[in-house]
Order: C-alpha cells, then structure tokens, then sequence
C-alpha cells in the first residue's frame, strides 16, 4: 500500500510545476504586452508625427453679398500652437503654408468654398507633422442679401462725327444717390466707325456700394457703335436719295457762279468775243459726275471723299453766236445717314471754272479731277 503513494505524490508534483509555469508565462507576455503599449506610447508622444486637420484651423472672411462675394482665408496660428503644443512651430508653420481659393468669386450661401494648400512634405516630415488633408472645404454661410442695381440702366451714349471718325462720351443721368458717384471710361472714344465695338466701363466704390446694401451686377458692357452717318466710300453708297441731295447742291453752286463771273469767264477765255456784248445762257446740264476716295485710309491730309459734277453751259452773245463753257463744281466728305439720305455736315460746294481748261469737258476732267488720281480712287458716278 505504501509503495503505490509514491507515484501519486510525484504526479502532483509534476502538476504543480505546470501550473507554475503556466502563470509565468501569462505573467510574462502581459508584461511584453504592457512593455510594447508603453514603447508604441512613448513613440507615439516622441516620434509619431502630429496630424492636422486644417479645417479645423482656417479662418474665412468674406466681403460681399449672397450670390456676389469673395473670401479671404488665413490660418488660426494661436489655436494651432494651442493643438500641437508649440506657438513658435506654429508660426513657422503659418509661414511655409500658401492657400489658393478656386473659383473666388460670386460666392453663395449653402456652396463649398474649396480651399487648396500647399506646403512642403519635407518640412512637415523634419518637425514630426502631417496634413489629414491638403485640400479642404468650408461650407458658405452668413452671406447677407443685397439689391442688385445696374449701372448702365440710365445711361446716355453721345456720338458725333462721322464714321470713321466718331466721337463717343457717357453721361449719367441716374437720379440715385449711389449711381450718381459712379464714372465711365471707354475703351476708345475717338476715331471710331460703324460695327465698331466698344467697352464701358463703370468706376465706383466697392465700400459705398457696400454700404449702401448694393451688388453691382455689372461693371463691363460692350458697345456696338450702328447706325452712324458714314462717308461715302464708292458710288454705290450714293443712293438715288443721296444723289439727288448733291445733284441740287452742285447745281446751285453752278448757277450761283454763273451769275457772278458768267460773262468774265467767256470774254477771258474766248479771243473773238468783245466786253460790249451781252450774253444769256443755257440751264446747266451734268454731263458727267464722279465720287473720289482716298487710297490710304491714314491720309489725314486728304478729304474722306470729293463728288464731282461737270456741267455744260451755252453762252449766246447778242451776236448770235454760241460759245461752250464746262464747270467742275464740287463737295467733299459727302456723309450718308443710315437711311441713305446725303446728311448736312460740314462738307461744302466749291465751283472751278480754270482758264482755257473749261472749253471742253475732256479738258476740265483731265485738270480738276484726273490730275489727283495718284492720291484718289476715281469712280464714275454718270
């Protein structure tokens, strides 16, 4: 009985050590375990970068109403320091970060403002920080609504001249208090001719609009310069209208030379007819007429455009004979409104009656109006 005791007190022995071992084992690794969660903390805290979330540390300020602002962005230094524990790094920080606002304009209540940054990933590295995000986005909100007013509503566009060469100025006959410190400069107010565009543009102050509660809603327009009395350029400008304008213009002048140098001009010019005599003439006839244009568009010297008529008269001296006398009356910058009509300017009705060079009317066009043929484009009109 006592030899079969022995074995059993081994057995347990043996268990117990097990047990034994068994504890230290959990005692060891939970102890491993403990040691690692402390490295990876004190790593963590020492080593691991910070991470920040610059949503949370950019500020917005935004000028302008609903629909029609612009935002400025800066970041929150202080309460970056405050995060990382570090108001110098911080301000380094701030100094290295560059924001760029994508579409910066004309900003609304309940939209994104998105917001890209950029800053050195080295940098970031060397001081143990990181971005959760190099782009971000705020939501808009607490844009005040404004009246939107239009500054080119009331105003009057003055032309003068003729095209190309018009005048153009803006006045402002607005009434309201705000409008009537608004100004307006254009792209170009001289020289100008018809289909010709043009830019307005509105000079006001923003803080006064502001203050009056108003949203400019437009600061540009584009002008389109029609309907402007022009120089004739060829005879197909001349409509029968125009035409029959200055067939009567050049007539009178005509006439009105007649009547005053009528009988010099033959006695002058025609070696068997004596001062004694008395003449009557034919009703001037238009033989011939022509339109001339410069050939440089640059040549201020010269006229926009010259008309010519020349006109057949008889003279019947109290003798009974006949003698042949051909006028070159002319009126240059013959302008043309936009319904085809000649238009009154400042264009005028000269006559030449030339020695010797009006017997003929071959003779009076190679004079008066061929002879300008290196400076003019001649047309024939009749």
């Amino acid at each position: 009985m006592e030899e079969n005791k022995i074995p059993n007190e081994n057995v347990q022995e043996n268990t117990k050590k097990k047990k034994s071992g068994f504890k230290i084992a959990i005692i060891i690794i939970l102890i491993a375990i403990i040691i690692g969660a402390v490295i990876s903390a004190i790593y963590f805290l020492v080593f691991a970068p910070k991470t920040i979330d610059l949503s949370e540390y950019i500020n917005v300020e935004y000028s302008g109403f609903n629909g029609y602002a612009t935002a400025e962005v800066e970041l929150d230094e202080k309460a970056l320091g405050k995060y990382i524990d570090d108001s110098k790094l911080a301000k380094k920080f701030n100094s290295k970060l560059e924001f760029e606002i994508k579409d910066n304009e004309n900003l609304s209540n309940g939209n994104d403002l998105e917001i890209e940054t950029d800053i050195s990933s080295s940098w970031l590295k060397d001081n143990k920080l990181k971005l959760k995000n190099k782009n971000v986005k705020i939501e808009i909100k607490g844009l005040e609504e404004a009246d939107v007013v239009d500054l080119f509503k009331d105003i009057e566009i003055e032309i003068e001249g003729v095209s190309p060469d018009l005048n153009i100025s803006v006045n402002n006959n607005n009434s309201d208090k705000f409008i009537r410190t608004v100004t307006y400069s254009l792209s170009k107010s001289y020289g100008l001719a018809n289909d010709e565009k043009i830019t307005i543009t509105a000079n006001y102050n923003k803080n006064d609009a502001m203050e009056a509660g108003l949203v400019v809603a437009e600061d540009t327009m584009e002008y389109t310069i029609k309907d402007q009395p022009f120089y004739a350029s060829s005879k197909d400008d001349l409509k029968d209208e125009a035409l029959n304008t200055i067939k009567s213009d050049l007539l009178e002048n005509v006439k009105n030379e007649i009547e005053d140098n009528g009988k010099y001009i033959i006695t002058s010019n025609y070696d068997d007819v004596s001062y004694s005599e008395t003449f009557t003439n034919s009703e001037p006839e238009l033989v011939n007429m022509y339109i001339l244009t410069p050939k440089k568009s640059d040549s201020y010297y010269l006229s926009s455009n010259i008309v010519y008529g020349i006109y057949k008269v008889i003279y019947t001296s109290s003798t009974g004979a006949n003698y042949e006398w051909y006028y070159v009356a002319k009126i240059e910058d013959v302008a043309i409104d936009k319904n085809g009509a000649f238009k009154d300017t400042d264009s005028y009705v000269t006559c030449s009656s030339r020695w010797d060079e009006g017997k003929t009317s071959e003779a009076a066009y190679n004079d008066l109006i061929d002879s300008q043929k290196s400076n003019y484009v001649i047309e024939t009109i009749i």
